[in-house]
This record gives C-alpha cells, sequence and structure tokens, in this order.
C-alpha cells in the first residue's frame, strides 16, 4: 500500500505545471470608464505538514510578484485563506491550514513594510485570514492520502483597470489576441469570366470590429481588454452557384432545384427589373459576426498594433442567411500571423455561393 501511495503521490507532482496559479474569477464593467477584475491567486504544493517551513521561496516569489504589481495596478485584497490535504485529524487540519494563511499574510505584511513605495499598512488592512481545513479540496483523494494540490493557499485580491492606462502605469503586453469582423458593407462592380458564364464582383468593403488582447503568462497581462476598430479592404470574388446547378444530385431535391433556377438571370418570366438585379448585383451588406484568434512572435501593445494589414481567402455562403469561413494572413512591421476566422448573420447581397480573395486590407484600431 504505501508503494502505491507514493506512485500516486509521483503522479499528481508530475501534473503540477508550476506552485503559483493565478486565474480571473470574474469581471464587471464600470461603464466606458473601465473595469474591475477579480483574480485567484493559489499557491500551492504547499509543504506538508508544515516541515521544514510553512511556504517555500517559490510561493514567497509568488507573494513578492503580486506585491510588485500592486506599485502600479489598484489591487486590493479581499482574503488569504489556507487549505490542507485530507490526511490527519479534522482539528489538526484546521490549525495547520490557519497556520499557513498566517504565513502567507505574514510574509506579505513584511515585504510591504520594507518597501519605500508603501507610506502606511492601508494594503493588507481589513484582509480576511482564515484557514479551512480538508473542508474544501480541489481535487479530494477516495482513500484519503495526500494531494499536493490541496495543500495550498489562496489569495483572493481585484484590479482596477481604468481607461485610459495612467502615464506611469504599465503598458499591457500580450502574444495572443482576438480579432472580430462585426459588420460590413461595400460596393463594386461585376463581371464576367471570359468563356464562361461566371460571374465575379471586385469592389471595396469597409466595417467595424474588435480586436482583444488575450491574457499572457509571459508578461503578467492577465487581463481581457478590447479595443474597437474599423477596416477596409479590396477584393474580388466568384460565385460558383451555377456549378452547383450543373451537379446531377440538385435535380434529386426538386424544391432546392427550384429555388436556385429562381435565381437565374436568364429565366425567362423575370420582370425586367428582377433580371437587371441579378445581372448587375455588386454590392453587399453583411452583417456577419466572424473572429478568430492569433499570436504574435513577440509581446506586443496596443499602440504596435494600431495598425496592420491582412490578406484573406474564403468560402461563402450567401442565401438570406450567411455563413463565412475563412483563412486569414495579419501582417505589419511588428508581426506576421496566420488564423482561420468562421462566422454567421445576415447577408443583404446577391444571393450566391462564392469564393472570396483579398489581396489587400488595412485595419486601423481606436487606441
Amino acid at each position: 500500500m504505501a508503494s502505491s501511495a507514493t506512485s500516486v503521490q509521483s503522479v499528481q507532482r508530475a501534473a503540477l505545471i508550476n506552485k503559483i496559479e493565478t486565474a480571473v474569477t470574474h469581471k464587471s464593467q464600470l461603464g466606458d470608464q473601465g473595469l474591475i477584475l477579480h483574480f485567484r491567486l493559489v499557491l500551492r504544493d504547499l509543504p506538508f505538514a508544515g516541515i521544514p517551513s510553512l511556504l517555500l521561496d517559490e510561493h514567497r516569489q509568488g507573494i513578492e510578484t503580486l506585491v510588485d504589481r500592486a506599485k502600479s495596478r489598484d489591487i486590493k485584497i479581499f482574503s488569504i485563506t489556507g487549505h490542507t490535504s485530507e490526511p490527519g485529524s479534522d482539528d489538526y487540519n484546521k490549525t495547520l491550514s490557519e497556520s499557513r494563511a498566517q504565513a502567507a499574510f505574514q510574509y506579505l505584511q513584511q515585504i510591504v513594510d520594507a518597501d519605500p513605495y508603501f507610506t502606511d499598512s492601508s494594503f493588507y488592512e481589513n484582509i480576511r485570514v482564515d484557514g479551512f481545513g480538508e473542508n474544501q479540496p480541489v481535487s479530494p483523494m477516495a482513500d484519503e492520502s495526500d494531494n499536493p494540490l490541496n495543500r495550498r493557499v489562496e489569495i483572493r485580491y481585484r484590479i482596477k483597470v481604468m481607461f485610459p492606462q495612467p502615464p506611469d502605469g504599465v503598458v499591457p503586453r500580450s502574444r495572443f489576441w482576438k480579432i472580430d469582423f462585426v459588420a460590413g458593407g461595400g460596393a463594386g462592380g461585376t463581371g464576367q469570366v471570359p468563356s464562361s458564364k461566371e460571374k465575379f464582383v471586385v469592389g471595396l468593403d469597409s466595417g467595424l470590429g474588435s480586436l482583444q488582447m488575450l491574457p499572457d503568462d509571459a508578461t503578467n497581462q492577465t487581463e481581457i481588454l478590447q479595443k474597437p476598430l474599423s477596416y477596409w479592404s479590396l477584393g474580388f470574388s466568384v460565385g460558383i452557384l451555377s456549378v452547383l446547378k450543373k451537379l446531377k444530385f440538385v435535380s434529386r431535391f426538386p424544391k432546392v432545384k427550384r429555388i436556385m433556377e429562381t435565381l437565374d438571370a436568364d429565366l425567362p418570366g423575370n420582370y425586367k427589373r428582377t433580371e437587371d438585379l441579378l445581372k448587375s448585383a455588386g454590392f453587399s451588406v453583411d452583417l456577419v459576426s466572424t473572429g478568430g484568434e492569433f499570436i504574435t512572435q513577440e509581446p506586443l501593445s496596443f499602440e504596435e498594433m494600431a495598425t496592420f494589414n491582412f490578406a484573406m481567402i474564403s468560402g461563402n455562403v450567401s442565401l438570406g442567411a450567411g455563413a463565412a469561413g475563412s483563412l486569414i494572413l495579419l501582417h505589419s512591421g511588428n508581426f506576421y500571423a496566420p488564423t482561420v476566422i468562421y462566422g454567421a448573420g445576415l447577408s443583404i447581397a446577391f444571393p450566391d455561393v462564392g469564393l472570396n480573395f483579398v489581396p489587400a486590407a488595412w485595419v486601423q484600431v481606436d487606441v
């Protein structure tokens, strides 16, 4: 049994990526003034039974990092709670969990008092310090053996982020981003592929969207920040509806065949205006929300992402509603990143199934 328990502990320890974990628990908006982000800092894998000490250097470093961030951010700590794994009596574990919480609080107090940046004790006043013993395990064990994930201290705090960032604040940077194109429209002219009835549309599109900066542990960027953007793109599309009409399987579905024939400009019996529209439609209003995540090679700020370009190839369906999937290549002097975006929504355009090519496009982010 002893060797089995040791093996279980070895697997548990191997699963620990590191001894410090920071996660956003929830957030709230302050109108357009900023937002409040609530965090849980977890000091994991504390020494068993508090021997030889209640905290290791890695855990102290986690507390030091939190205090250091408080010099450039509006941080308020709410609580510090200690927890234990399951071996031991309830009373013993309750006492040990309280000792762990007190050790974390005392170290926090010690480094704050020693730092000339903090002029008083207000940073750590009114912090609730408590221990819950083994009553709140994150990973309970069936045989009550030790789990290093449960030997932990949790520090709950919030960061108030105001817009714009203060002049002396730390500029957030990240390698992880998400771009969304929310709504767009454009105008252009139509043409016909030589020796074919295939039509194509060439035009200029523009629209709105957003750019999100996602958390990045490498830069201590733990927030999700968002800026609006506008874009312009020059491209062309080739319809493939007529190709689908020629497929034999379409004839097996009379209703589908009838709908597709209705979109034929040369269909006898069309009103003149209907025929003209089907022949010369060269505009679109696309309320199609598309987006995707991408990674930059180096951590960048919003200022460095203020302008960039992209090229895109996409397939879309526009039959009243719209759906699109795109391979997009984003680039600027600061980065190059490919990604796939997709989405769906409402399209007001010449109904078709098509392929779109955007060789040149520009994005402007409102920073």
